[in-house]
């Protein structure tokens, strides 16, 4: 799991009433601008970025694809259930924790 933004706690997506954009991410969005988005468009991207701070901390061709995935799962903070749970996977990823 990672932050990734959204419409707000009082958003409801049947009637859009509520939405606060206040609760969206800055991003780069095409043509090099920077613009607000939420969801996974800005969650992925900031797990994939944490992949290759992980790599280039141990050096290119040095760990294993599957090596990468264990240290960002081992190191997120669990936020619902201890351990894996269906809503929030391993947790939220901790980049500090990753690159101990």
């Amino acid at each position: 799991m990672a932050p990734g933004g959204d419409l707000g706690p009082n958003y409801n997506p049947a009637t859009g009433a509520g939405r606060d954009n206040s609760y969206l991410s800055y991003a780069t969005i095409p043509g090099g601008k920077y613009g607000y988005k939420a969801g996974t468009t800005i969650a992925s991207p900031k797990v994939a970025g944490l992949a290759g701070v992980i790599i280039a901390q141990h050096g290119k061709d040095k760990l294993k694809p599957a090596q990468v995935k264990h240290i960002i799962q081992s190191s997120s903070e669990d936020v619902f259930k201890t351990g894996y749970d269906k809503y929030s996977g391993f947790g939220l990823i901790d980049a500090v924790d990753a690159l101990d």
